[in-house]
This record gives structure tokens, C-alpha cells and sequence, in this order.
């Protein structure tokens, strides 16, 4: 018994019907067909135009039914649809393999029909017209003008095949690809009585190979993070190495190259080697910092506000972005915290300035169990010639350690292994740094940069482990 489809704003059956003209209104419409009976619907062919059609050329198929045509042939060559107008009528678009046949459509539910006249195909030869250049950088847009251009199935650059980036009658646009064969011949193919044919635009076609170029290397790594490098030419890249492990497996493009590194690799300095030209010639970073454990950052003065660092109510106390002293190495940053503190403090008396953990949006801190087997805590610190005090407190007003501090003029990266000076318990949102003048060691001077706890202490970037020398 056939099903009563009642048919009012219905989603699906707008897909399946919204070609019907009775969709025009916002009637309820009633339909007494099955659904077997609509999908079923056999096509029909009325009359298609023009009779003759030049290979890419639109064909006009008009009819009923053919809102449900899935596939479309040309003799025995499928062809794009092009556009489908309405239940009657689809355009079909001649593919360049085409040969003179009848038209052929399928449904989706298997019916088709046949039309009982062939279209001719016609075969029009491509024609440039602009002046074809002898050489171009590989990678680079070569354009070419002309007529029927539309017809060509495919640019060869010797054996090389081209990327067709634009296409249409009067302008072909193609991406010079790379080859070092001794032949580049220039070659246009299309299709001629169904065959396949080309035609030599210009001989002796020269590809000229450039170097790849980094436009920007990275500075900072660490275990887990995807190396890119950008730049120009970038696919010319053969091999690449990280250090001196082979990176297996990495992918190009002209304007970026992008690996993963092997968690083999250990904390240090690095630099990048990309070899070209069958690997006479090679392109290599500067050192680039890789930590190859577990690393949290805490804070980077790059990224982060000075206003990490609490300064007291001392007006002698000052604190800003950078100093007189360098950047400290690692990570390559722009920017330090600068104290300098003119009063002189007893290590029961108040901080002068505090660095709280607490202000970061990183909260592993207060799970380093869940986090590390070693906790480590880093950072830079540079004294400038004179001796503050650092004190760790990790939970408030008990378990303090304190450390008086002199690094001449260098960073010192500071290591303290937390469960050697705290063995139990967990820091809580009170975890921070102390910085004091102690005594009468007035002014001191203390720069501050990338509070990082890591699996380890990170010798690799040159770490002082410096737990035996903070008092607990």
C-alpha cells in the first residue's frame, strides 16, 4: 500500500523536492507516490544543445527527471554535471577525452536513457600568443596567453608534470616545478580525436634552481613541539638534520618545512641542517635551545607583565622591564625583570619584592607529584656585582629556604631540586620567591627571567644545581 507523504517544511523532503515547482508556496501539499516510486522516477531526454561541442564546452541536456541523474557520459566518457537547473534541465561539461557518442545518464536508483543522436565533439588545437621566456625560478607562476587554452589536459616541463594553478580559454597559469634533467622541454598536452597529444611551447626550457631560503628559524624548543621553519623554496630540501640525528621524515612546502623530533634527543644547543642540490650544498641555523624533558614555564617576562613581581611598599625599591645587563641566553627573550633595593632587610623582617607563583595561568605547580618524578625548579638570575637574598617559600609562613646570591655580571640559571629542600607536601597557591637585601648589603641589584620547573635539572642549557647552598 503506497505511504501518504505529507509534505510541509520538511527538511529532507525540501532536499528531495525543492526542485518541484508545487514547492513554491507554502501549501501542504500531499504526493501519492512511495518513496521507491520518486527515487525510481525514470529519466527522460527531450533534446540537448548545441548538436556539436568543442572539447570543455557546455552541453544543454533538457528533459524529466534529471533532477536525479548521479552520472553523465559522453559515449563511453564520463563528463562532469556541471550544473543541474531544475527537474528538467542539467548542463554537461565535455571532457577533454570525449569522442563523438550519444549522451548517457544515470540515477542514483541505476535507471538511465540513452539519447538516440550522437553529439559531435570537436577538437580545437591550443594557440599561444604571448612570448614563452627561456627560463624561470622553479616554484615561480608562469603565465601564458593564447586561445583554447582551456583544452589542455596537462603541462610538462620536461618529465616533470606542472601544477595547473589557473585555467581558462585566453591565459594558463602553472607553477614551475623542480627538475635538474639535462631536458625541460616546455610541452602543452591535450586531446585530439580522443588521443592524446602535445605540442613543445618551448624548447630547452631552463629551470633555474635557487637555494632554500629560512625566512625564520626557531630559537626555542622543547619535547613534544613540532619544528617549522619558514622561508622560500623550501621543498627543494633533500635531508635534514637536527644536531647530528637524521630527521627521517619531514614535509615541504615552497614556503615551510615541518618535522617532528625524536624524544631521544637531550636537552642542549642545536642547529638545523637542510641539504639540497643531492647534498652538495646546505643550509644551517644558529644554535637553537631544545629541552628534551618535561617543562613547565611559569613565567617569561616576554609574554608575561611585570606585574608577576610584587613590589612592597619601600619607596626606595624599584622595579621595571630590563636593566643595564644583557638578556640572559636562553630562551632568546626581550625582556627581564630589573629590582634594585636601597633598604636593607633582616631575614625575619618583609620581603622587598615577591615573585608569586600564583598569578600564572600554568597551575601544574600545585600537583608536581601528578607532574614530575623530579621536580626542578630554574631560573635566570643576574646580580650585577652585588648579594641579595632569594628565599623559596612554598607554603606560608613555614618551609622557607633561603640562599644569599652574588653572579658577578653573568646569568646564572639556578637549579634547585624542590623534594631534596621540601620532601613532603605540595606547594599551594602561597609558592613563591622572596627577594630581600639582607643586612646592610645595600643597594642590591637583582634581574630575574624564565621561572620554569622541569623533570631534572637542564644541564644541557648550562644549569647550576644549586639546592645544597639554599638554608632550610
Amino acid at each position: 500500500m503506497k505511504k501518504k507523504l505529507n509534505i510541509l517544511n520538511n527538511k529532507y523532503w525540501l532536499f528531495v523536492w525543492g526542485i518541484l515547482a508545487a514547492f513554491s508556496s507554502c501549501q501542504k501539499v500531499e504526493i501519492d507516490k512511495s518513496v521507491e516510486e520518486i527515487l525510481s522516477a525514470k529519466p527522460m531526454v527531450e533534446s540537448f544543445s548545441p548538436s556539436s561541442s568543442p572539447v570543455m564546452g557546455l552541453v544543454t541536456v533538457k528533459g524529466e527527471n534529471l533532477n536525479f541523474v548521479k552520472t553523465a557520459y559522453i559515449g563511453s566518457t564520463a563528463c562532469d554535471i556541471y550544473r543541474k537547473i531544475n527537474s528538467g534541465e542539467l548542463v554537461l561539461r565535455v571532457p577533454a577525452a570525449a569522442k563523438n557518442g550519444a549522451i548517457r545518464l544515470v540515477t542514483s536508483a541505476g535507471n538511465e536513457v540513452v539519447t538516440t543522436q550522437e553529439l559531435s565533439v570537436s577538437y580545437p588545437t591550443p594557440v599561444v600568443s604571448s612570448s614563452v621566456p627561456n627560463t624561470a625560478l622553479v616554484n615561480a607562476n608562469l603565465v601564458i596567453e593564447g586561445s583554447n587554452l582551456d583544452v589542455v589536459s596537462k603541462v610538462m616541463f620536461g618529465t616533470h608534470e606542472a601544477i595547473v594553478e589557473f585555467k581558462e580559454a585566453s591565459a594558463i597559469i602553472v607553477k614551475v616545478p623542480f627538475s635538474k634533467d639535462a631536458n625541460n622541454d616546455l610541452s602543452f598536452y591535450y586531446f585530439k580525436d580522443g588521443v592524446e597529444s602535445s605540442m613543445v611551447i618551448k624548447a630547452g626550457f631552463v629551470i633555474d634552481i635557487p637555494m632554500p631560503k629560512a625566512g625564520s628559524w626557531p630559537t626555542f624548543l622543547k619535547q613534544g613541539q613540532s619544528v617549522i621553519v619558514n622561508g622560500a623554496n623550501m621543498n627543494l630540501v633533500e635531508s635534514v638534520k637536527f644536531g647530528s640525528t637524521t630527521i627521517t621524515n619531514f614535509t615541504a612546502t615552497a614556503e615551510s618545512l615541518e618535522f617532528s623530533l625524536p624524544s631521544t634527543i637531550a636537552t642542549g644547543k642545536y642547529t638545523i641542517t637542510l641539504s639540497y642540490d643531492g647534498g652538495t650544498s646546505t643550509v644551517v641555523s644558529p644554535e637553537i635551545v631544545y629541552v628534551g624533558v618535561k617543562l613547565e614555564v611559569y613565567c617569561d617576562f616576554d609574554t608575561e607583565p611585570i606585574t608577576y613581581i610584587d613590589k612592597k611598599s619601600d619607596y626606595l625599591t624599584t622595579l621595571q622591564i630590563n636593566g643595564t645587563v644583557p638578556q640572559p641566553p636562553v630562551p632568546g627573550s626581550q625582556s627581564y625583570a630589573h629590582l634594585i633595593m636601597n633598604t636593607g632587610t633582616t631575614l625575619s623582617s618583609s620581603s622587598l619584592a615577591v615573585f608569586r607563583f600564583y598569578y600564572a595561568t600554568n597551575l601544574t605547580y600545585l600537583d608536581l607529584a601528578g607532574n614530575f618524578t623530579d621536580p626542578v625548579l630554574h631560573f635566570w638570575v643576574n646580580t650585577n656585582n652585588t648579594t641579595p637574598t632569594i628565599q623559596i617559600e612554598y607554603v606560608s609562613g613555614t618551609k622557607k629556604a633561603n640562599r644569599a646570591i652574588n653572579t658577578g655580571t653573568e646569568w646564572k640559571l639556578m637549579a634547585i631540586h624542590l623534594r631534596t629542600l621540601f620532601p613532603t607536601g605540595e606547594p599551594t597557591n602561597y609558592f613563591r620567591l622572596n627577594l630581600q637585601s639582607y643586612k646592610q648589603d645595600v643597594p642590591c641589584e637583582l634581574n630575574l627571567d624564565w621561572v620554569v620547573i622541569s623533570e631534572g635539572v637542564l644541564t644541557g642549557l648550562g644549569a647550576v644545581d644549586a639546592t645544597a647552598d639554599f638554608a632550610y
